[in-house]
């Protein structure tokens, strides 16, 4: 049924909500929407996480040199429990330098500072 012409339909406003800004120390940003971070300083989460992963490769590669078959024994017992995949291969950068600079390691540093901050939260 149409509704009648001098009759309106009147909806409260939304709330207008402050944009959240990043959880990261000292960052400005907002957040991104369903984040708590902004999307910068999720890269540079995502890719310590991803650096982990790789350190933990390493370490279990050299485990395996010092104790060969123990990695597979190891990979075979936590089979149920994780997912193992293999990284594919990379190209190397031949653009940078092979070992960071004084500015590469205060970024790391900052870094290092910001994870355990937030662990100290978390």
């Amino acid at each position: 049924m149409p509704r009648p012409a001098h009759l309106r339909l009147i909806v409260p406003p939304e709330p207008a909500r402050a944009p959240s800004r990043c959880a990261t120390a000292d960052c400005p940003l907002p957040a991104a929407r369903g984040d708590r971070l902004c999307g910068l300083c999720a890269f540079v989460h995502r890719g310590a996480r991803e650096l982990s992963r790789r350190l933990l490769a390493r370490d279990l590669a050299r485990l395996e040199c010092r104790s060969p078959g123990l990695a597979e024994a190891a990979i075979a017992a936590l089979a149920s429990l994780v997912v193992v995949r293999t990284p594919a291969p990379e190209l190397p950068d031949v653009v940078s330098p092979s070992w960071p600079d004084e500015g590469d390691l205060v970024a790391l540093k900052a870094l290092v500072v910001e994870l355990e901050h937030g662990a100290a939260r978390a």
